[in-house]
Order: structure tokens, then C-alpha cells, then sequence
């Protein structure tokens, strides 16, 4: 099946500006990854910066009319190896399901939404509320050529796992099937960075029986480890877009996490530093006031 457009062709490329194992999402160009959701109130497109230290500066709300993104948005890293970090999502465009493309302006503002394909129909998933969701995820740059890739749950194909490599032009190669039985974990699956040290950006995710927080080991050429469980007691967190792999978060070359915890006194953010082993260090609470946050993963 082809999921691009035809045509879609590379630019000039810059040299890549950092390994982007390592940097998935960062939108002022000061080497620290940040956060980015959509308010499901406002379907405004919300922004915070990284601090460095593995905190949050205060949201600033960049831009609205993001309501046909909300179930979708994924923080893909640099697609034109300009050194900012870009955003995807599906969403209906001028034929069925489509993939949209916003260019990160380096300022923590985006640039004007581009269709790229369509086709991604078996790349959605249907929640028991009647939301269509994106079953697409930013995975860091898993060849290790300095693009960011894209990967995705088929729902059609017996929940493989498929990939998109970044061509350096803004667009992405034909897909690559990985592997089957990934359906346990397409609501909370994202791409982490480096989780152990070896360069190669890895994917986490929660599965939906034991709700138990789950590692892949990417191997730089497209290929992962089998599933490694590292935890259990991650129900709160088992919800679309409510946990979100960071890359380096705090300055110390490992990929972090954040999640929002359903609490009874709200949605709280909590941060977890990535140990450099394949692990993470104890949950920190970042602030309340979650509730309608749809993280891009």
C-alpha cells in the first residue's frame, strides 16, 4: 500500500544538528527537549519549554484550530534537517485519512500545515467513546542517518508495527513492516530516545492487560529487541496521548518520560528521568492541571 504521495521529493539538506536518539523535540533550538499538547477544550495547540534540569517553563498557547489533530499529534523530531523539531498527525484530508506536516520555525512556533499522503486509514484506532485516534508515533531517529522516523500500529495487518523513515526533505520513505501483535500497546506507545547508552533511540509503552510499562531496544537499523517489562502499576497512565517519551529531558544524554496521572483531584504531569540502563528513576510530580492535555507522543 503505498502511504505517501507521489512526488514528494528531498531538498538540500543542512548537516544534522544533534543525535536525534538523544534530541526528539526541541522547538527554540537551545538543545533541550520540550513539550507540546492540544486542549480537547479549545483545540488550541499548547507549548512548554524544557528548562534543562528535567522541569517546565509556564504553557504558551501557540495557535488553535488544531481540532481534527488532537487524537494524532506526534513530536517527530527534525524532518529538514534544519535543527528544529516538527510535528505530524492524522487527520481528514483530500482523500480519507491523510498525514499533515507542520515545519517547527526554531522560535517554539510552527509553519503552515502540508499534506503529505493518504492512506493512513489502518494507522487509526476507534476508543469506546467513538474518538478516532492516530496509532502513529515519533520514534527518534532509528537509523541513525539524523531524520526523524515515524512508526505505527496497522490495524489491518495483524497490529504490525511499521516504520517511515525521514527522508531530510520534510516527507518520509515507503513504510517498512517490523513485526505483528502490537496491539496491546498502541494507545500509550512512543519513542523514549536513547534509553540504554547505545546510541539508538528505543520505544516504551504500557500494555493494556497488565498495564505494565514495556521497553524495546532499538538496534539503529530499524530493528528492536523483544519486549523487555520493566514495571507494573501504570493504569493511570493507560490513556491515548497521556504519556509522552521526551529524549533527553534533563541534560544527561538519557531518554525521559512524562505522563499525565488521572488522580482524583485531576490530571497531575509527573516527569521520570531515563537511568542510562534501560530503566527510570523514581516518578517526580511536575503540576496539576492536565485534565484536557492530549501530549504529542
Amino acid at each position: 500500500m503505498a502511504l505517501l504521495a507521489a512526488g514528494l521529493t528531498a531538498t538540500v539538506a543542512a548537516p544534522a544538528q544533534a543525535a536525534l536518539s538523544d534530541k526528539r523535540n526541541d522547538y527554540n533550538r537551545d538543545g533541550i527537549s520540550d513539550l507540546v499538547a492540544i486542549n480537547d477544550e479549545d483545540y488550541c495547540l499548547y507549548r512548554w519549554y524544557g528548562n534543562g534540569s528535567g522541569g517546565l517553563g509556564g504553557g504558551v498557547r501557540v495557535g488553535c484550530g488544531w481540532q481534527d489533530h488532537w487524537t494524532s499529534l506526534s513530536a517527530v523530531g527534525d524532518l529538514n534537517r534544519d535543527g528544529n523539531g516538527d510535528l505530524v498527525a492524522i487527520g481528514v484530508g483530500s482523500n480519507g485519512y491523510c498525514l499533515f506536516r507542520w515545519f517547527g520555525n526554531g522560535a517554539g512556533g510552527f509553519g503552515l500545515k502540508t499534506q503529505l499522503g493518504c492512506g493512513w486509514e489502518p494507522f487509526t484506532y476507534r476508543d469506546l467513546v467513538g474518538f478516532d485516534h492516530g496509532a502513529i508515533y515519533a520514534a527518534g531517529d532509528l537509523n541513525n542517518d539524523g531524520n526523524g522516523d515515524l512508526v505505527g500500529v496497522n490495524k489491518n495487518d495483524n497490529d504490525a508495527l511499521w516504520l517511515w523513515y525521514g527522508n531530510g526533505g520534510g516527507g518520509f520513505n515507503n513504510g517498512v513492516r517490523v513485526g505483528e501483535g502490537w496491539g496491546p500497546y498502541k494507545m500509550t506507545l512512543t519513542g523514549a530516545g536513547d534509553l540504554n547508552s547505545d546510541g539508538n533511540a528505543d520505544l516504551v509503552a504500557i500494555g493494556e492487560s497488565s498495564r505494565q510499562l514495556s521497553i524495546w531496544f532499538g538496534f539503529g537499523n530499524g530493528a528492536f529487541s523483544s519486549r523487555i517489562g520493566i514495571g507494573t502499576g501504570w493504569d493511570a497512565y493507560h490513556n491515548p496521548r497521556s504519556i509522552s517519551g521526551m529524549g533527553d529531558f534533563t541534560g544527561d544524554g538519557n531518554g525521559d518520560l512524562v505522563g499525565a496521572n488521572k488522580q482524583t483531584t485531576g490530571w497531575v504531569l509527573y516527569s521520570w528521568a531515563g537511568n542510562g540502563s534501560g530503566g527510570f528513576g523514581t516518578g517526580m510530580a511536575m503540576g496539576p492541571g492536565w485534565f484536557r492535555y492530549h501530549l504529542a507522543v
